[in-house]
């Protein structure tokens, strides 16, 4: 497989990496929080904003200021986007979500001036994100949904900050009542879907106080025919999806609205066209009825008779068709009247807001404090947790408890009090017992108690803003970001006509997977729902599918210790707990170069640690260390070791289980090739390598290749080697092998797998407690596996012993020279 240099990046683009994008990164989100951080609590600042179009946008909400905003960095379009995305998932808490995210990424800049690596800051946030949960929900409140009371008190909380405060009754009705309406519950499943059934119509003209909420729906449309009726009281009610046509002959089809509207006038039926289809369906939703895509279909039972009343009316210059009084509505209007439309586009953002608020209680009936109150508590019992921390990690899990008291302290610069006189009486006030609930009274700036004062926050709300935030804080410094479970390496090679695709994954059991295709242009696409879930097949695939040529993949699964007591080396029945590597702590895979470093622990491995080190190429060479494979552009390195795990026995020995993965051309034997040269690995004259079987063919699509040698130390010398043997390949379960190994799971679905054991250690070399060190080389790759050839030094040496003559010993050695000092022409590495 030969290649041309692939160019990722155009030349004239600039590239920048390590500390000095990190920086950046955290400047630009401090730079956005800084922005609409006047933004927070009832002293909220309003801002007033040009849009694109020159109208202007007049808003105190986080999620809509920064809409108008365009920015370069994209760090800041990371910001930007998690607002936008806190709003989609809960309708609150967008402005302190920024805050949060811009002072946890703030808090983090000291950690990387120290050189503290960003993968241990990393794993401080992720834990201390899952203490915070798990704090959120001990301290939260269960409601009582059907009290109406409580339930205004909680959207109070909501629209208090924001314009609509001085219409709090009326616009906690009416975000209730609309929420309500629109609850529906089937099998025990609640469903409150408010952007598809909870309309909100503004119609500039009156005041606020005119707003309300219909028990129906409400259409900007006015009837066909003037001659129709304009009030219907208990309306039977046809909803078409389709056109009213007639055919004038074999196939012309030809719509004739003006002789629809004649028949439908005389037959005393008021129509309405060209309605949208959000508004048909939620108009069927209301009134019961079933929409028709066709005439011909239509049944008493696609009649809609729920509906109480249908009336047109006029408000300003509009026509407005309102179908209201249903018995049971399960859509509904919110009408909003107001001086203006930049007031009235406000006024439903805020509306939104607190409807949000309502619908996230009634699925998940559970109540934090406000005020800053969560937060201190928060922070105080994750300083108390952080104590028993040891190593590095304690430092940036305290900076988290400490960046939570941004949102009490802003809450108490925008109402313009003594941030530290306040700020440290709120401390004080929270190492008393029972004292969760004080805060910070965002319009005095004095401490309160939040639930004398009604002041409430949904459980999903706070729980939003702080998963948001602090996976925002780790995705915006290089490195720090994987999903959960274990990380996925991707590396392409890309060829002149194919493409090998290596992917390096701990999600379960460490896992290489090679995939050859042949085409250079073929992309790996993942569906990570699905690749998370672990359940079913097709959450990772190469594309185009009928592109691939063949597979395979290596799953490092299990590792046995034994009590090899009578220096056999012969494992039996002294077998101690195996070590089931798919339950292993995993580390994030650090990469460095063309290799990538992934290393786990588990709970009776002591102090100790088992690594694995895959290394990809793009020339022909050979390993620095001992083995000193030979490799090619088509195959990787994977080193495994095992380093200070505590035996169980003063004789303990190693295993290490394998699992081959393929479709059609799975490994399932292996060979055993020698040779009278041992110059690059002293003292083995032999390479082991597991194949397919092909029924005689020579040519295999694929191998693992290894010498069956392992060493006692980092950097070995001669006597630090140690001879390993393996058993026989024999199948396995598919199924077995796609439960331990995620990628195993979303690659392949009727995976055919076999299974050996390299066994390290002869009779009388010392054991694993000698050193309490252990490392072995496998090499994976497609294509025919390379080989040595025999080194000049030996073909000298035999060429002496057998009195070849001298110039035959010269040309040989010319020949060897020569075709060894060939190189192919590289694959590039992508990623």
């Amino acid at each position: 497989m030969f290649g041309q240099q692939v160019l990722v990046l155009n030349q004239n683009i600039k590239r920048e990496s390590g500390r000095k994008v990190q920086t950046g990164n955290i400047n630009a989100a401090k730079t956005i929080a800084d922005a609409i951080r006047t933004c927070l609590g009832p002293r909220a600042m309003m801002k007033m904003l040009l849009d694109p179009m020159g109208g202007i946008v007049m808003t105190n909400d986080g999620n809509a200021i920064l809409r108008e905003i365009q920015v370069q960095h994209p760090a800041a379009k990371s910001m930007i986007e998690i607002s936008r995305t806190q709003d989609e998932e809960v309708g609150d808490g967008t402005t302190s979500v920024i805050i949060l995210a811009g002072e946890f990424l703030s808090v983090a800049e000291e950690f990387l001036e120290q050189q503290i690596h960003p993968t241990v800051v990393t794993g401080a946030y992720h834990r201390a994100l899952d203490d915070m949960l798990e704090i959120l929900k001990e301290i939260s409140t269960p409601v009582d949904t059907s009290d109406r009371s409580m339930m205004l008190k909680i959207v109070h909380s909501a629209i208090n900050t924001k314009m609509l405060s001085r219409w709090t009754e009326l616009a906690c009705g009416i975000a209730l009542d609309a929420v309500r309406i629109v609850e529906l519950e089937d099998n025990g499943r609640k469903e409150i879907d408010i952007k598809k059934y909870a309309k909100v119509e503004k119609v500039p003209g009156g005041t606020i106080e005119d707003s309300r909420v219909l028990r129906g729906v409400m259409v900007n449309k006015d009837i066909t025919h003037p001659s129709m009726r304009r009030l219907i009281k208990d309306p039977r009610i046809v909803l078409l999806d389709c056109s009213l046509e007639y055919k004038k002959g074999e196939s012309q089809v030809t719509p004739h609205t003006y002789l629809a509207q004649h028949y439908l006038m005389k037959a005393n039926i008021t129509a309405i066209r060209r309605i949208r289809k959000t508004d048909n369906n939620r108009i069927a939703r209301a009134c019961g009825a079933r929409i028709a895509s066709r005439t011909d279909e239509l049944r008493e039972d696609y009649v809609g008779t729920g509906a109480g009343l249908f009336e047109v009316k006029k408000i300003g210059d509009e026509y407005f068709t309102f179908i209201t009084e249903c018995k049971d509505p399960k859509a509904c209007t919110i009408l909003l009247r107001g001086p203006c439309k930049e007031i009235l586009a406000e006024v439903e953002r805020n509306l939104q807001d607190g409807m949000q608020v309502c619908r996230n209680v009634l699925l998940d009936p559970h109540l934090l404090p406000g005020g800053g109150a969560v937060e201190m508590a928060v922070s105080k019992r994750l300083m108390e947790r952080s104590r028993a921390l040891t190593g590095v990690e304690q430092w940036p899990y305290r900076a988290v408890a400490q960046a939570l008291e941004v949102i009490p302290r802003t809450l108490i610069q925008n109402c313009g009090a003594s941030t530290i006189r306040v700020l440290t009486s709120l401390r004080a006030k929270h190492t008393e017992d029972n004292a969760a609930s004080w805060g910070v009274d965002g319009t005095s700036g004095c401490l309160s108690d939040m639930s004398a004062l009604g002041i409430w926050e949904p459980l999903a709300v706070k729980a939003q803003i702080y998963k948001t935030a602090v996976e925002l804080s780790v995705q915006l410094n290089p490195g720090f970001h994987s999903p959960p479970g274990g990380d996925l390496l991707h590396v392409r090679a890309v060829g002149e006509n194919d493409t090998l695709h290596y992917l390096f994954c701990s999600q379960g059991a460490p896992t290489l997977l090679l995939v050859h295709t042949n085409t250079s242009s073929s992309t790996l696409k993942v569906n990570w729902t699905q690749f998370l879930d672990r359940n079913v097949s097709g959450g990772l695939e190469v594309e185009p599918k009928s592109s691939v040529l063949y597979s395979t993949a290596v799953v490092f699964s299990k590792l046995l210790e034994y009590d090899d007591f009578n220096d056999t080396a012969q494992p039996s029945s002294t077998f101690f707990p195996l070590y089931d590597l798919q339950n292993f702590n995993w580390s994030h895979l650090n990469l460095s170069g063309s290799t990538s470093l992934l290393c786990g622990t588990e709970g009776t491995l002591g102090n100790g640690s088992l690594c694995l080190q895959l290394s990809v190429f793009d020339v022909e060479g050979r390993g620095e260390a001992w083995p000193r494979l030979l490799h090619t552009a088509n195959s990787s390195q994977l080193k495994l070791w095992l380093d200070g795990v505590s035996p169980q026995s003063n004789h303990s020995r190693f295993l290490l289980e394998l699992l081959a993965v393929g479709g059609a051309y799975t490994p399932s034997h292996v060979e055993i090739h020698r040779s009278i040269d041992d110059e690059f690995t002293p003292s083995m004259f032999s390479v082991s390598r597991w194949v397919p079987e092909l029924n005689g063919s020579r040519q295999v699509p694929g191998f693992f290749q290894w010498k069956p040698v392992a060493y006692r130390q980092p950097h070995p010398v001669l006597e630090d080697a140690t001879s390993c043997h393996h058993s026989d390949p024999l199948p396995q379960s598919g199924e077995t092998a796609a439960a331990m190994s995620g990628l195993i799971r979303a690659f392949y679905t009727e995976p055919e797998v076999f299974g050996l054991n390299v066994s390290f250690g002869l009779a009388g070399d010392p054991f694993y407690n000698s050193t309490r060190f252990l490392s072995w080389t496998l090499l994976a790759g497609v294509g025919s596996p390379p080989m040595d050839s025999i080194s000049p030094l030996v073909i000298s040496m035999m060429a002496v012993g057998l009195g070849v003559p001298l110039v035959f010993v010269l040309l040989g050695s010319v020949y060897v020279c020569t075709r060894k000092t060939v190189v192919t022409t590289p694959y590039q590495p992508i990623n």
